[in-house]
């Protein structure tokens, strides 16, 4: 069950970060380096929540 579970947040954690790679190369409007970054920590912050709920680690 460990391993259906880290399989299905890997391929989350990948999906998510190629929607976030497309949506910044793809976006009209020119990101500054610092909206970039801002936006994978938002990213990386979301990441770490769903690995916490799915450890059952969530209060």
């Amino acid at each position: 069950m460990a391993m259906f579970v880290a399989a299905i947040l890997s391929d989350l954690t990948s999906r998510s970060i190629s929607f976030l790679i497309n949506k910044i190369s793809g976006s009209s409007t020119a990101m500054t380096v610092e909206d970039a970054l801002s936006s994978l920590q938002m990213l990386l912050l979301r990441a770490e929540v769903v690995v916490q709920e799915a450890e059952g680690g969530g209060s």
